[in-house]
């Protein structure tokens, strides 16, 4: 795998996730019908709708417990001359564009407000070709009353236009978030630790001041 760029897209009923996952792979060998991976699953969450390259895909999911096996065909993969890899070969990289619905990917609390997102991204078995800063982008986009407290890849940065962004040198296996429908704004745990690591450090610059002055 060369790079990974997903967008994922929680609707506006706040209970699934349309993720769009766009991968440059390869070189693919000769003959190769199909690339594997895996995705988790969590409890309640399931996969449909799976398309490659626009076409509706019958993907293998397979094994126990969250983390699933996934083969996904690439009979119709496009190469850098536009041909069929799976049928032909690449020499170099080739793309592969996959899309698919999480169902279940919002749990809400018993007040109604707060909401807690976990979207599953399917991740090739082969290893990158190069590691770096680039590797793996994905854009957020929710709902436009949520308002998020906290997310992981703890990266995650909001856009300053409704959207999300995170970019890594390596594919995570889910995108998460808790956020509230409200409109409120609560910190999460990472702010909360930015916040202590202010005061904290605000607290031994007043201190030390006050002990030089002391001294003069």
């Amino acid at each position: 795998m060369h790079s990974a760029t997903a967008t994922v897209v929680v609707d506006d009923s706040g209970t699934s996730a349309e993720v769009h996952i766009e991968y440059q792979v390869g070189p693919l060998a000769f003959g190769q019908d199909r690339v594997d991976g895996r995705i988790l699953l969590f409890e309640g969450t399931d996969v449909r709708s799976v398309m490659v390259d626009g076409a509706e895909a019958r993907v293998r999911l397979t094994g126990d417990g969250a983390a699933r096996a996934v083969s996904l065909p690439v009979g119709s993969v496009a190469g850098p001359s536009g041909g069929r890899p799976g049928r032909a070969g690449t020499d170099g990289p080739a793309s592969l564009s996959v899309r698919y619905r999480v169902e279940g990917a919002v749990s809400i609390d018993d007040d109604g407000a707060r909401v807690r997102l976990r979207v599953p991204l399917l991740t090739l078995l082969a290893p990158p070709a190069d590691t770096g800063p680039g590797l793996f982008q994905a854009e957020l986009r929710l709902p436009d009353a949520w308002k998020v407290s906290e997310g992981f890849p703890t990266t995650l940065r909001s856009d300053g236009s409704g959207g999300h962004t995170v970019t890594l040198p390596v594919v995570p296996a889910l995108i998460s978030a808790r956020a509230r429908t409200d409109g409120g704004w609560r910190p999460g745990l990472p702010g909360v630790l930015d916040m202590v690591a202010v005061f904290s450090l605000v607290g031994f610059f007043l201190v030390t001041r006050r002990h030089l002055m002391d001294d003069a």
